[in-house]
């Protein structure tokens, strides 16, 4: 849902569009739309990461707490880079200033929870394969 809003939030500001008057995709209402909905979805991913962490065993606590952080932070990379340019950075620096920063905390975001989930020694592949729940091949009916 969010990326289909990010892709008509975006062709609505490329439409919209007037060089001379923007100082990047989000100074616009299509994108001002963008990050009110980025706000919200950090909103929701926080009750949803807290509502599961009070009822995940102990031994899964531990990953949680780390996907929050990294989740947490790459939707909250946009709102909060985006209006801190607004209040802090001259308006000729902030489209390449928004666009440099946003792309370089959402890698590193990316990095970070790629590999806390693939890594052979994480704790999600502690947790995901700490009670072998595979059903046996007779119960499914292959033979």
């Amino acid at each position: 849902m969010v990326a289909f809003l990010n892709i008509i939030t975006t062709v609505l500001t490329k439409l919209n569009h007037k060089s001379h008057d923007r100082h990047h995709i989000f100074d616009s209402i299509p994108g001002m739309l963008l990050i009110y909905f980025r706000i919200v979805l950090l909103l929701v991913f926080i009750v949803a990461v807290i509502m599961t962490y009070r009822s995940s065993r102990h031994r899964v606590k531990e990953f949680i707490v780390k996907f929050a952080l990294f989740g947490g932070f790459y939707i909250a990379a946009l709102p909060t880079i985006v209006i801190w340019a607004n209040n802090n950075i001259s308006d000729k620096n902030q489209n390449e200033f928004v666009f440099v920063t946003v792309e370089t905390v959402k890698t590193i975001c990316n990095i970070a929870l790629t590999y806390n989930i693939s890594f052979k020694r994480s704790q999600y592949q502690n947790v995901a394969y700490e009670n072998n729940s595979f059903i046996p091949e007779e119960q499914v009916g292959f033979k």
